[in-house]
């Protein structure tokens, strides 16, 4: 069963997406909504995908891999942060914000699993 297109008015502010297992549509449906689709994304010091990824993988790419994926759940650990609508409140949150969410759970969480004890700093 086909589902219809996507439909709706969409930020131009959004310019690239992770694909994950609610996109039910083929790539093609995506592209005129964002410039670049991607299975992860590294972003400054983060590494954005759908899920979470492998422990291996996170220290060696990134400071924190920040994903969706888990809905309600969140990983205690600082090398993840959900960013399911079920964890932000149903609203998108600003990059900044992000970063400083992030810091406070670094906080939270013993840092020596990360590649050098790396933290979030203020000017990443």
């Amino acid at each position: 069963r086909r589902h219809t297109r996507l439909q709706g008015d969409w930020s131009s502010d959004v310019c690239s997406s992770d694909l994950g297992n609610h996109d039910i549509f083929d790539h093609e449906d995506y592209l005129p909504y964002f410039k670049r689709l991607h299975g992860s994304l590294k972003l400054d010091t983060l590494l954005l995908s759908h899920i979470p990824l492998h422990p291996d993988s996170v220290p060696r790419w990134s400071v924190c891999n920040v994903h969706g994926h888990i809905h309600a759940q969140d990983i205690p650990d600082a090398r993840y942060y959900n960013v399911s609508v079920e964890m932000i409140d149903y609203a998108p949150i600003a990059l900044e914000d992000l970063k400083v969410r992030i810091r406070e759970k670094q906080l939270k969480y013993p840092l020596d699993t990360l590649l050098d004890g790396a933290i979030l700093h203020e000017n990443q």
